[in-house]
């Protein structure tokens, strides 16, 4: 019924003027209009009245207003059953949205950083490498310096990963071990273990390598377990003397054999002239760098010397200080001289100073290494030592 209403109203699709189309709306009414069959009537029909022209206006919104309203109650039919369905296309939408919100999700994800880690383990004459590096370089230069140092077929490397995220070792730690490495060579039993810039563990190693150690990795942490490694290394042990009372010292350290050659005949029998060449290293002495101050470790060794010397109360010591090439001579031999008197007033002070009357520096006089070698080269050259007089 609508569209025929419609189509009248609208012929060919063109919207008419008012005039026209309250002259087709008034014809609906006339008498050769369809009337319905009065049996699909149950009651009684009244005939509409007639329409008059002139009052289009009037005519118009008669019809057009139920149309109008009954256009709009159908688009909001449709409108409210469209929206009790979802649409394939718009789950997969959301379906993909959810997709990428976890891919995303995960991409931001940051993996925790580690600490670079390093432990190297000789057993019986083999290593095990175990530890975390940051890339394939460093992995590639440890194992090409330990094959260099152990040989390939003593070396397990199996233990060591890698791990973009492991942050890199401290500048200067791989060249610091490699000039390690050489004082490991005879290594067979013990561990060395560097995490970050702490060494964690010290355990068995050449004293060579330890004192080196000292020296290398001065700016790093070495904990309670790194000095318990130069004790279990050189394994202090006790240096009796003749007044009954003993020593802890380290097996062929200055107290031993400066007891030794006490009571050797050569001392005995010797002059100053002979003596005079005969010079005994201390080994666990050391002055803060660039100064005369004796670092608190040298306690032990000073506190060992005084106790000799107490036990020969005939002996009479002289002390040296040496210096390498490096630097100029005249504060070479200035600082060395220091160094020297310094260790001479720690023995007067101690008690023992008629013992101790002289001390001299000989800066790098006796130096044997060139000034252009390494450091660790150079180290041999830089001692404090004493020599017996008569």
């Amino acid at each position: 019924m609508i569209p025929l209403v419609v189509d009248r109203l609208t012929p060919d699709g063109i919207l008419p003027s008012e005039e026209s189309l309250a002259a087709t709306v008034a014809s609906f009414s006339r008498a050769d209009a369809p009337t319905p069959e009065p049996a699909s009537r149950p009651h009684q029909v009244h005939e509409p009245e007639p329409i008059d022209p002139a009052d289009g206006s009037n005519s118009l919104l008669s019809w057009l207003l139920p149309l109008i309203l009954l256009g709009i109650l159908i688009v909001l039919g449709y409108w409210f059953c469209g929206r009790g369905t979802t649409p394939v296309t718009n789950t997969n939408t959301a379906n993909t949205n959810a997709n990428r919100s976890a891919v995303n999700a995960n991409a931001n994800t940051t993996a925790p950083v580690v600490e670079s880690s390093f432990k190297l383990e000789a057993k019986d004459g083999k290593y095990v490498v175990t530890g975390v590096v940051p890339d394939q370089k460093t992995f590639d230069d440890i194992k090409t310096a330990l094959d260099a140092q152990f040989g390939a077929g003593n070396v397990d490397l199996s233990g060591l990963k890698i791990d973009a995220n492991a942050k890199p070792f401290p500048d200067g730690w791989w060249a610091n071990f490699t000039k390690l490495l050489p004082n490991l060579k005879d290594w067979k039993t013990g561990v060395l273990a560097f995490a970050g810039n702490v060494i964690t563990e010290a355990n068995g190693l050449p004293a060579a390598a330890v004192d080196q150690i000292k020296t290398l990795f001065t700016g790093w942490k070495l904990p309670d377990v790194f000095g318990n490694a130069a004790e279990t290394v050189r394994s202090l042990a006790e240096v009796s003397l003749p007044d009954g009372s003993k020593l802890q010292a380290y097996p062929g350290g200055i107290e031993d054999e400066l007891v030794k050659f006490i009571q050797s005949d050569e001392y005995k029998s010797g002059t100053n002239d002979s003596l005079k060449d005969r010079w005994f290293n201390f080994d666990d002495l050391n002055f803060e760098f660039g100064t005369t101050n004796l670092t608190p470790e040298s306690k032990r060794q000073l506190d060992n010397i005084v106790a000799i010397l107490k036990a020969f109360p005939d002996v009479k010591i002289k002390v040296g200080g040496y210096t390498d090439k490096k630097g100029d001579d005249a504060a070479n031999l200035k600082l060395s001289d220091s160094r020297a008197k310094a260790v001479q007033a720690a023995l007067q002070k101690a008690g023992v100073g008629d013992q101790v009357p002289e001390a001299e520096g000989y800066g790098e006089q006796f130096a044997t290494v060139d000034e252009n070698a390494s450091d660790k080269e150079r180290e041999i050259d830089r001692k404090t030592a004493v020599r017996l007089l008569k």
